[in-house]
């Protein structure tokens, strides 16, 4: 959605720059997404008839792990929080000097801090939740049936679906790391998103493939690690556009649009 990013400065306003400035072609990108449960896949395939009344031309869908499992991204943002209780005390102390906010800021915004705490309490909230292997396979089902629901009525009206998968803060983060921590395999969600997508009839972007090629990727996203900031929103609209103009979808190819103005100019 843009969350504490101004519009200007948004995946959906750099987008509709991006891709009429390059193609040389009107084009429209409105934006659907909601805060917080609102973006989850079951929301959103309830939405689809509402949608799918706009008539677009392409649908975009940019699935984060808060889509797929929010109750686990809820459990590890209380544990890794948990990791700087400090900080918590200093707000009860200082709050109102928003001493404590600041703090909290600064320590979130390392990149060791930050890592530390998530990688410390990440076991501990899957304890909470009781998240078992067999769970986390269940959730992932759900979501491509509600996925599939979603794809099937943007296909039954003859409109494309192109997704991405994109990390948060500390998954991005973990693409980096070195050693990478043991029994966790960081690839594993873009994977899964990806396999669900393409079964589905969607065109897949893989972007944490550029995504982690990027020299500040740490400092793409807020201090909370789970929206992009505006830098953050930049690196994206590049990653989509190319993508979407390097022939995934062949009305905003740039190579093909070329084409057809060399034959009208002959």
């Amino acid at each position: 959605m843009g969350w504490d990013v101004s519009e200007p400065d948004s995946l959906a306003e750099r987008l509709l720059a991006d891709l009429s400035r390059s193609t040389h072609r009107r084009v429209e990108v409105y934006n659907s997404a909601m805060e917080g449960s609102g973006g989850s896949p079951d929301t959103l395939a309830n939405r689809m008839p509402r949608t799918m009344a706009l008539r677009p031309d392409l649908i975009l869908w940019v699935i984060s792990s808060w889509d797929i499992d929010p109750e686990k991204i809820k459990a590890q943002d209380k544990a890794a929080q948990g990791g700087l209780a400090g900080s918590r005390m200093l707000g009860r102390v200082f709050g109102k000097f928003r001493i404590a906010s600041i703090l909290t800021e600064f320590l979130f915004r390392s990149q060791s801090v930050y890592m530390s705490a998530y990688l410390k309490n990440i076991r501990e909230a899957a304890r909470l939740q009781e998240n078992s292997i067999s769970e986390e396979d269940g959730r992932l089902l759900l979501f491509a049936s509600d996925a599939k629901t979603i794809i099937g009525h943007a296909r039954a009206a003859g409109v494309p679906v192109v997704a991405t998968f994109l990390p948060n803060r500390a998954e991005a983060d973990l693409f980096t790391m070195s050693p990478r921590p043991a029994g966790i395999d960081p690839y594993r969600l873009n994977n899964d998103v990806r396999s669900v997508m393409v079964s589905s009839g969607a065109t897949y972007v893989d972007a944490v493939t550029e995504l982690q090629l990027a020299p500040n990727l740490d400092g793409l996203y807020d201090q909370l690690g789970y929206h992009l900031n505006g830098e953050g929103h930049a690196v994206l609209t590049q990653i989509l556009a190319k993508a979407l103009k390097g022939g995934e979808v062949p009305e905003l190819s740039t190579h093909e649009h070329g084409q057809a103005e060399r034959m009208q100019q002959k």
